[in-house]
């Protein structure tokens, strides 16, 4: 059919050619741009693919550049190492020198370059990062990416290849070189002044022939006793000697103390050149204290003629009762000790009191005899006299000691007149309630924690007093009137008729307490508790003024404590304490501290009337917290008490440098001081290092040396295996990026010889559409010839 309006060959042709056309474009943009796709729309699919390929070539790549430098830096510490393995060799040729008693030089010389080799050691530890608390003294993550797993969390991870160098520090005090260090440097202990101290008697040891040292330190219990036999000290070096040997045999029945390596030297001082006795750790802070006199001066506390200070501390009991001079009944009296480095109060068996003539002081000898024979108080050195017609209680150690006592119904002793055989959280009468014959007065005594007594009064008229219920009520009105700040509200004090027609006082709080009852001597005790009639010559109790502290702590420089920096040092900053009295004073200690990797490691301690009644019991009490933990980090931490001009207070120590204590507030205050405060860690002083000028302490420095080689192979090994790491890690990640990129161009990529060849067939079909259009264009031509017949 032949047509003038549609030519449909002419449309087919154009139709094709323009295909042709597009797969020309196509091919010669392929060929030109070199990639099969060049927009998603010639493969979405798989420019999705390509795309995520090419991603991970990237982040492959700058892994594999992250591993080179990681590669780098650990080549760099490798080479540190290496030198420092050169400065051991020279040290132990000097300490191996020093060690002969043959040798005839100056040690002072060698001890001289041995100091400044080792300052050379942290100074190079610290140029490679690699000194305590260094940039790279810790779990290094170096990201090379590649990494797999089911989240994209675990694929992150395990791109990261993780060299743990936490361990790896070289300076001197990781190597055992020095340590935490204490040591008095105002005195010398010359060969002279340590005859002296020997040889003067006034100079007490806690046995004859024995003075001892007092340490204490994380997991050492409440302070470790090191007897030290004084027999043949003549010199300093036999001074150490003894020491040394005194803290080998404490350590067998103390594994923590015997693990903390504390060691004893004599050191000279650079300052003032005096020869000291110093106490040493590479691993562990510590609190060194004198248990005597002759170990006070040892420790550089001395006056003339090498005299101790004194250490001993006297709570001065209140005079004997003038008027109620004799015990006039067989009372049963109570003892509690307390304070003075006890973990815990200590309880006395009973002691009957004598009576008639002179029976104050003769009960004063029985309780005597009754301190005496108690272990505990035995070995805290914690003695009683009975001189000036008071009772005395004696810390030798100068902790301040607290004492009270039960049982004395017309104190006769002057501690107070109280009820029942201690402190408790309720007391019941003896006896049910009487009507007195007169009109009058009954007091109440409370004593909180052995203090001084709050005092109550009721008045009684004898007409109406005449059960249990109605004492009670007096009593909660005489209360209620003083008020919600008085001890007898804030202890949470109540009266009450227990039933049995006998009168009961309780605390609802569950504080504990002492009871004392007295009148006024116009009415007879009519409540029950006593049976005498008049106890107004008692008299209100008031405690005995609270001894100074004059124990001497020494703690070890170079630790760290809480305090605060200035002037790029620390300064330690301890913490004050008042007894927790109430049993509504709950206060929670957060014990905080990071490894060496940057994890946070916590502990929480809780202190209460039960754990806090001083300061003995709180210190115990948060280091049994902190040991409970069995977090191993956490458990280089210990709370010591420390003598702040006379008052005691709480520091907190450790050799991790990183730890914080937030301090908890209580209702009424007590406990642990600072408190809403998060107090951190501070490095307080620089510990001491081995020293060669002494033959013993040079043999000590061969020791030291030889366990630092092998604690610098240790951490040079760990510096190769983390080089061996990364170049494995680089290795797999080059091989990624080759595998990745040919995936992505088996994808991406366009096949050259096969576009060329479909661009001559675009051209040939190109051509031959061109050519074909042109002749159905000319086929509507041909009509005209029909119009010409």
């Amino acid at each position: 059919m032949l047509s003038i309006q549609t030519n449909v060959n002419s449309l087919v042709a154009q139709e094709n050619l323009n295909v042709n056309n597009t797969f020309q474009s196509k091919t010669i943009q392929q060929l030109t741009s070199g990639y099969r796709i060049n927009s998603s729309g010639d493969d979405a699919a798989g420019l999705a693919v390509a795309n995520q390929y090419r991603n991970s070539v990237s982040e492959l790549s700058q892994g594999v550049a992250n591993g080179n430098d990681g590669v780098a830096q650990l080549q760099i510490m490798d080479g540190g190492i290496s030198n420092i393995s050169q400065i051991l060799d020279r040290l132990k040729t000097l300490a191996t020198q020093a060690s002969s008693s043959t040798f005839t030089g100056n040690l002072n010389v060698l001890n001289g370059e041995f100091q400044t080799d080792v300052k050379e050691i942290d100074r190079q530890a610290q140029a490679i990062g690699l000194n305590t608390g260094g940039s790279f003294a810790k779990s290094l993550g170096v990201y090379l990416g590649g990494g797999a797993g089911t989240t994209a969390a675990s694929a992150l991870a395990n791109g990261v290849v993780t060299v743990d160098l936490s361990k790896s520090t070289v300076d001197s005090q990781s190597l055992g070189l020095t340590g935490v260090q204490s040591g008095n440097t105002g005195y010398d202990l010359s060969t002279s002044n340590i005859v002296a101290i020997t040889g003067n008697g006034s100079n007490t040891t806690v046995s004859p022939g024995t003075t001892q040292f007092q340490i204490y330190g994380p997991g050492f219990g409440n302070g470790v006793a090191v007897n030290v036999a004084t027999s043949a000290i003549t010199d300093g070096k036999s001074l150490a000697t003894a020491v040394n040997q005194a803290i080998i045999s404490a350590g067998v029945s103390n594994t923590a103390f015997a693990n903390a390596g504390i060691t004893a030297s004599i050191t000279t001082d650079a300052t003032t050149q005096h020869q000291v006795l110093s106490f040493s750790s590479a691993g562990s802070a510590f609190q060194v204290r004198a248990g005597d006199r002759m170990a006070n001066a040892f420790l550089g506390n001395t006056g003339t003629a090498g005299l101790g200070t004194a250490l001993s501390s006297t709570l001065v009991g209140n005079n004997y009762n003038a008027t109620n001079t004799t015990f006039t009944s067989a009372d049963t009296l109570n003892i509690t000790v307390a304070g003075a480095g006890l973990s815990s109060p200590i309880a006395l068996a009973a002691v009957t009191a004598n009576t008639g003539a002179g029976s104050a002081a003769s009960t004063a000898v029985l309780i005597q005899t009754a301190v005496a024979a108690n272990t505990a108080l035995a070995a805290a050195g914690i003695t009683v006299t009975n001189t000036a017609g008071h009772l005395d209680f004696t810390s030798a150690t100068g902790g301040a000691v607290n004492v009270s006592i039960t049982g004395d119904t017309q104190n006769v002793l002057g501690y107070g007149s109280f009820v029942g055989t201690g402190a408790a959280t309720s007391f019941t009468a003896g006896a049910n309630e009487t009507a007195p014959a007169a009109d009058g007065t009954v007091t109440l005594d409370l004593s909180l924690d052995g203090g001084t007594s709050a005092t109550l009064n009721v008045s009684i008229a004898s007409a109406t007093e005449t059960n249990a219920a109605t004492g009670a009520a007096k009593i909660n009105a005489a209360i209620a009137a003083l008020g919600v700040g008085s001890a007898f509200s804030k202890a949470g004090i109540i009266a009450k008729d227990n039933g049995s027609g006998q009168l009961q006082l309780i605390s609802t709080n569950s504080t504990s307490f002492r009871l004392g009852v007295r009148n006024d001597g116009t009415t007879q005790e009519a409540l029950g508790f006593y049976t005498d009639a008049n106890r107004s010559a008692v008299g209100a109790y008031t405690a005995p003024t609270t001894p100074t502290a004059n124990f001497v702590n020494q703690d070890a420089k170079g630790e760290y404590q809480l305090g605060t920096t200035s002037g790029g040092g620390g300064t330690a900053a301890p913490l004050t304490f008042s007894a927790i009295t109430y049993a509504t004073d709950k206060q929670s200690l957060t014990v905080s501290a990071a490894d060496a990797s940057g994890a946070s490691h916590s502990v929480v301690v809780s202190l209460d009337q039960a754990h806090g009644q001083n300061i003995d019991q709180a210190i115990s009490a948060i280091n049994t917290a902190i040991q409970g933990s069995g977090d191993s980090t956490l458990m280089q931490i210990n709370a010591v008490k420390v003598n702040a001009s006379g008052a005691e207070k709480i520091e907190f120590e450790s050799n991790v440098s990183n730890f914080s204590v937030n301090v908890g507030s209580t209702t009424n205050g007590s406990g642990v001081g600072s408190q809403g405060s998060t107090l951190s860690s501070v490095k307080v002083g620089t510990g001491g290092a081995a020293d060669i000028s002494t033959v013993a302490g040079a043999k000590a420095a061969v020791t030291a040396i030889t366990a630092a080689v092998a604690a610098l192979g240790v951490a040079q090994a760990a510096v190769g295996k983390g080089e061996n790491q990364l170049n494995y890690a680089v290795n797999l990640a080059q091989s990624q990026i080759t595998n990745l990129s040919s995936a992505e161009s088996n994808i991406r990529d366009a096949n050259v010889a096969e576009q060329a060849a479909n661009l001559t067939k675009a051209q040939v079909l190109q051509q031959a559409s061109i050519a074909a259009m042109a002749q159905a264009n000319s086929a509507p031509q041909a009509v005209l010839s029909l119009l010409k017949g």
